[in-house]
């Protein structure tokens, strides 16, 4: 799990020193997780600059990986499935959406 608190240059700095991996590959999106499993972060490099992804789920949580032999790579698929809700405990659900401000 990741203290999602931190942002780009955080993230980035995981990647590095944690994994060993270049966070400058342009094929590459970095998804992260809290603790919580109802929110990730993906960090991905676009040549110009980085962009920094967030999805936060109102009902149920990711099935997420929970130690590193557990760690996998994904497909642009299995992506799109993980932001759907696809890959997901059966818990989420689809939610109306709420007045935030």
């Amino acid at each position: 799990y990741t203290d999602l608190r931190s942002g780009i240059n955080g993230l980035a700095r995981i990647v590095e020193s944690e994994y060993q991996m270049s966070v400058f590959d342009k094929r590459a999106l970095f998804i992260f997780c809290g603790r919580k499993a109802n929110v990730i972060k993906g960090l991905l490099w676009e040549e110009d600059g980085f962009v920094l992804i967030t999805k936060q789920y109102e009902k149920g949580h990711v099935n997420w990986p929970r130690n590193e032999r557990e760690l996998r790579e994904i497909s642009e698929h299995q992506y799109h499935d993980l932001l759907s809700g696809l890959l997901m405990e059966p818990t989420v659900q689809k939610v109306k959406p709420q007045q935030y401000w």
